[in-house]
């Protein structure tokens, strides 16, 4: 069972949404947040445990959970089994750990419900973050008309790579195709290769994927530049001890920043080749000597005796 819900702030500020009567909203907020709830947003809740849970007749519950459905929040089947259709796209799967789950809890949604296969379509999304590969099955052409409906179909990423892997009497070319499939891991250990910092690679791993950057190598070579541009010209950064750890600097976005560089952190009328500071250190000696040396005082002609 979860611990929390997440709502975001755009729930009430949807013009749908406004249109709804209090209690529908009541309801919507109900079925995001309640521990029924899971991170696909599909799940089975019998009319008589809202009831309970909110203390409402059955009448009520049925009456919003029609305005609920006609408003295209929810779809529901007779035996309780609820979507809510955009859950997914407000709440992505962020890992593989999530992505083994979401398999395990789509595996209990009965096929013949009829969200099944939008259900299907907004997990797809997440392909890169499964462990398991969704196809659709093929149906052949000349028996469409005896086909009955499709239901989904899961491969390993054992079974996909059998599936693929030429005979000896196929021609072996190199496919485009699995090249940037190993972008992805590729373009990862560059950027943990040019940290300052290398601790806690799991979680720079996890939260590179949570990024998307393993599913997109142009934004991936993107963020790799910027963070070597950072680490020679931000000032910050020059101080190890000030120098994020890759994940937190992931997780921040850090590659958006406007920071100060180097250059803008000098005092201003000096520049990174002048020797007056440079040799800071020397001036401030002589400095301190001056001050602490003994303060000759001057006579007057009219003080002398």
């Amino acid at each position: 069972m979860r611990v929390y819900g997440k709502v975001y702030t755009r729930f009430w500020m949807k013009q749908d949404t406004l249109s709804w009567s209090d209690s529908a909203k009541l309801l919507g907020l109900y079925l995001l947040t309640c521990q029924h709830c899971n991170l696909l947003g599909c799940f089975r809740l019998p009319l008589g445990y809202i009831a309970e849970d909110l203390g409402w007749s059955r009448r009520r519950v049925s009456r919003n959970l029609d305005e609920l459905n006609e408003h295209g929040f929810i779809e529901r089947d007779k035996a309780g089994w609820t979507f809510i259709c955009n859950y997914l796209k407000h709440n992505p799967i962020e890992n593989i750990n999530q992505g083994k789950a979401a398999i395990r809890l789509l595996s209990d949604v009965p096929q013949e419900f009829i969200s099944h296969e939008k259900l299907i379509d907004a997990l797809s999304q997440y392909q890169h973050k499964l462990p398991e590969v969704i196809q659709p099955n093929q149906v052949p052409q000349s028996n469409s008309a005896n086909a009955t409906t499709s239901e989904p179909h899961f491969n390993t990423i054992d079974e996909q790579n059998s599936e693929s892997t030429p005979t000896p009497s196929q021609e072996q070319i190199p496919s485009p195709t699995s090249n940037q499939s190993e972008a992805p891991n590729n373009l990862f250990n560059q950027f943990w290769q040019e940290q300052t910092r290398k601790e806690k690679k799991l979680k720079a791993e996890e939260e590179w994927s949570r990024q998307g950057l393993d599913s997109d190598p142009v934004k991936a070579k993107e963020v790799i530049d910027i963070w070597i541009e950072q680490k020679t010209h931000r000032h910050q950064y020059q101080d190890r001890t000030k120098t994020p750890l890759p994940h937190n600097w992931l997780n921040n976005q850090q590659w958006q920043d406007e920071y100060l560089t180097v250059d803008e952190a000098l005092p201003f009328g000096h520049s990174p080749l002048d020797n007056s500071f440079n040799n800071a250190p020397n001036n401030n000696s002589f400095i301190a000597q001056r001050w602490s040396a003994p303060i000759e005082k001057e006579v007057n002609s009219h003080d002398r005796i």
